[in-house]
Order: structure tokens, then sequence, then C-alpha cells
């Protein structure tokens, strides 16, 4: 294999980062933005987008969700194409009581979208097919045609049919040829991703509300 050249295409990246002293910002988020349901919306699905005011906290959160973005932007060779740096576009939170989830979807009109968990609560109950009660976000490889030489397994999730694109269980992750990926949300993560990329979160199967910030980063 010495000789061998490989050629990586059509590369999807997820990103990922651990705020500095997140247990101060989220204790504030959580008294400051999260205090009364003012001006939610609620899916069919049960799951709360709700508007959340600017402060000091949201800022911090927000100033550092466009840091990572320009990073991301000058790793992926944009901002001289572009010749504006990232912005953002729009945010809301999250909130999503028990069993309540977030359906599969995409971001439009954005570059980025990503998410910052305020509120990860626990629990001992699992399912068969969700080992982690909060439920983990879901990111989805849309290429049916990837398929013909992927294994399909059943995932029994109950309020949607992911058979097209379930990995299988109890298998560690394997990028080339897995259909879903899943990370597991913690207090004062930041997640950002692609805006077309399809994904989901599982349902929330504690007791006490999942909170999370949702943003939109234009380039």
């Amino acid at each position: 294999m010495n000789d061998t050249i490989r050629h990586d295409l059509f590369i999807t990246s997820i990103w990922t980062k651990k705020l500095d002293n997140f247990k101060e910002i989220n204790l504030n988020l959580l008294k400051h933005c999260f205090k009364n349901d003012e001006g939610s919306d609620e899916n069919i699905y049960g799951g709360r987008e709700t508007f959340i005011n600017s402060n000091e906290w949201l800022k911090k959160v927000l100033d550092s969700a466009e840091q990572l973005s320009m990073g991301i932007a000058e790793f992926m060779g944009v901002l001289k194409e572009k010749g504006r740096p990232p912005q953002i576009s729009c945010f809301w939170g999250n909130v999503n009581k028990q069993k309540e989830f977030n359906p599969p979807h995409v971001h439009a009109n954005s570059s980025l979208s990503g998410a910052y968990y305020v509120k990860i609560p626990q629990s001992d109950t699992t399912t068969e097919d969700q080992k982690f009660s909060a439920g983990k976000i879901c990111f989805h490889d849309t290429r049916i045609e990837k398929c013909v030489s992927t294994p399909l397994y059943e995932e029994n999730l109950g309020y949607l049919d992911l058979a097209t694109y379930s990995s299988a269980k109890n298998v560690s992750h394997n990028p080339w040829l897995d259909n879903v990926a899943k990370f597991k949300p913690e207090e004062g993560l930041m997640v950002i991703f692609p805006s077309w990329l399809l994904h989901y979160v599982e349902p929330n199967l504690c007791d006490e509300d999942r909170i999370a910030i949702s943003f939109n980063i234009s380039f």
C-alpha cells in the first residue's frame, strides 16, 4: 500500500468544542434565558422552540460559535472566496420535555448550523435502540445508493422509520460504512455542522427538560 494514493471525496465534517467556564455560563443561561415559555412554538412532536433574549451569557456562546466558525471557514478555504467573516444569522432555544424529540431536518439559507448544550438530564431509562437517556444528536448520510454495499439494520425508535439510514447495533462507528453517526451531548459542548446535513435528536427519556441553544451561521 506504500505506493497507493487515497483521494477523499465529498468530505463531511462535524466540529465539537467544550466551552471554558461552561458551568457558570449555563447557570446564568438557565436563570435569564429559559425561565418561562414566552415566545415558544411547539412542533407536532412536542419539542419547543423558544425565543431567548440576548444577554452577556448568550453573547459568550454566540461569540464562541463565530470564533469556531472562523477557524472552520479558514480551514475550508472559503474566507478568501466569500470575502466576509462568518456571522450568526439567527438563534433560538430548544427545550425537549420527556419523550419529546426533534425530527429529521436540515437548516436552509445558511452555511453552518450548530447546537450548544445548556442542560442534559440524567436517567437510567433506556430502550433497545437508545442507550443514552437524554438522547443523542444523529447525522445521516442520505446517499441511498451507498446502501447497495452497506448492510441495513432496523432501528425501532417508534416515531419514524430509519431502517434506510441505520447502522449496526452495538458496533463501533465506522465512518467509511455507516449511514448514521451519533454524538452524545454534554453540558458545555458545542457542535457545529454543515447546514445541509440531515440530522435529528433522539427522544428525551428523562423526567427533566433537555435544553440547548441552536444557531445558524452564514458566510
